[in-house]
């Protein structure tokens, strides 16, 4: 009998181990979810309009088609979309992610292409520390 109950002695062991990490990664998760504060929709837009002035002035004295060219410009569009979307919905956290199919930089072609997604994820960290209280 003893060695019948050996299995499951470990069975329900492997379960609780599971069961305890998988209670801290959902509440680690929460943690970083709820650390997202981000600034009033008002005070965000006269950020993004300050930066996007700023971003402009950067962008004209770079060369088109050059990593920093596009990486302005992807910027540049990106918090043009975000302020349309506030517009509309006042939800920050909402707006920056609605908006990330705006980022792109211009090319040869009419369409804009899309930024790799390491400068993608750049741009918005950069956003998120920007609009973050």
């Amino acid at each position: 009998m003893k060695n019948l109950l050996q299995p499951v002695k470990r069975s329900i062991g492997s379960i609780l181990v599971g069961g305890f990490a998988l209670l801290a990664f959902v509440l680690l998760g929460s943690v970083q979810v709820s650390a997202q504060n981000y600034v009033p929709a008002a005070q965000a837009d006269q950020i993004l309009k300050d930066e996007i002035n700023t971003m402009y002035a950067q962008l004209l004295n770079e060369t088109p088609g050059s990593p920093n060219y596009n990486l302005y410009f992807s910027k540049v569009n990106y918090w043009a979309a975000i302020r349309n979307v506030l517009e509309q919905n006042p939800n920050v956290g909402d707006a920056i992610t609605v908006s990330v199919s705006s980022m792109c930089y211009p090319s040869n072609t009419a369409d804009c292409q899309n930024l790799p997604k390491a400068d993608m994820q750049i741009v918005i960290n950069d956003t998120k520390i920007l609009l973050t209280q």
